[in-house]
């Protein structure tokens, strides 16, 4: 469509499909098969490419796409426009961590936790070999298990305890786990929870887009980031491979330290001096933000000496059975 068709149709469709502003649109959201909407939502329009623009849809609920205005705004537009899910838009109040708070539809790097540890991250969506239909987070063991303290089926909350996260705010249940050993070489810190059934996700997206395929940490590709609970984006370097023999602190509740040894791990730097990871970044995926290739995700670190060390993504969805969500793919 060229720019003044896109206009007029978007107008067109807004003064057909929607009620005007009223006292209805700030009443609690509910959905109800009428011709009205009481979830917010917008319409506006974007550049699709050099012949044209298309119209750009935004809901706050994916069940939105089910009621029949949107049915009938879908094939109004007739295959040109973009729709997208953004969960609720607020007013910018004071400034917070985004990734420490509660958010619906889920996130890829936003706080997540077993109830008998503070916060780590949730790495990214997997669906599960074999079980067609079944959405879960991965993430590591000491998140999501409490290192080796949890068991299957306990809860998974969004956001997790440390940042007030309470019974109402489960998102599923621990499902898979690779058990920590002392006295061996370990070389996954790594866990998977399956999502309840009416969990939604935003699928494996990133600032940069969507995650496209995981691969093996390559010094070719060696500008990395990540997105954490505790520091957000943040970028760093591949600095080295297959570190073996590197013993890893782990606390245990507020007193209790384990000392657990890891094989294979990788070590980033983080640029311009910034640390890649701190505390509660703990199962950060961490991808090529120029190719958007998923390679490992974060374990541990030292903050003061800037290194942070991580696991190779492709072996942990390998040990839970799992390979990533496809794009903005949902169940």
């Amino acid at each position: 469509m060229q720019i003044d068709e896109a206009r007029e149709l978007r107008n067109l469709l807004v003064s057909q499909l929607f009620p005007r502003a009223t006292n209805e649109w700030t009443r609690a959201a509910t959905f109800e098969r009428r011709r009205h909407i009481t979830r917010s939502l917008g319409i506006g329009m974007s550049r699709k490419n050099s012949r044209g623009y298309q119209l750009e849809l935004r809901l706050e609920t994916r069940n939105l796409r089910e009621h029949p205005a949107i049915s009938d705004l879908l094939k109004a537009a007739r295959g040109e426009v973009n729709v997208e899910v953004t969960g609720r838009i607020s007013a910018l109040g004071p400034a917070q961590n985004p990734y420490q708070t509660r958010h619906r539809p889920l996130k890829v790097g936003h706080s997540v936790g077993h109830s008998l540890v503070g916060a780590g991250t949730l790495g990214c969506f997997v669906r599960f070999l074999g079980q067609p239909g079944t959405v879960g987070v991965l993430s590591n063991n000491h998140v999501l298990a409490a290192t080796n303290r949890g068991v299957i089926g306990d809860p998974i909350f969004q956001p997790g305890m440390l940042d007030y996260g309470k019974p109402a705010d489960r998102i599923g249940t621990l499902s898979h786990l690779v058990p920590l050993e002392e006295g061996r070489e370990n070389q996954l810190d790594v866990a998977a929870a399956t999502l309840d059934p009416e969990i939604e996700t935003m699928g494996n997206r990133l600032p940069e887009g969507d995650l496209k395929k995981v691969e093996e940490p390559s010094f070719d590709d060696d500008l990395l980031a990540k997105v954490g609970r505790s520091t957000g984006q943040t970028k760093g370097r591949l600095s080295a491979t297959e570190f073996d023999l590197m013993q890893v602190q782990y606390c245990i509740g507020e007193t209790e330290f384990r000392y657990f040894n890891f094989s294979n791990v990788i070590e980033i730097t983080g640029t311009n001096g910034f640390s890649f990871s701190v505390a509660g970044d703990s199962g950060s995926m961490v991808y090529s933000p120029r190719t958007r290739v998923g390679y490992a995700m974060i374990f541990a670190g030292n903050e003061m000496a800037n290194r942070s060390y991580a696991m190779p993504l492709p072996a942990a969805l390998h040990a839970v059975k799992a390979e990533p969500l496809n794009g903005t793919e949902d169940r």
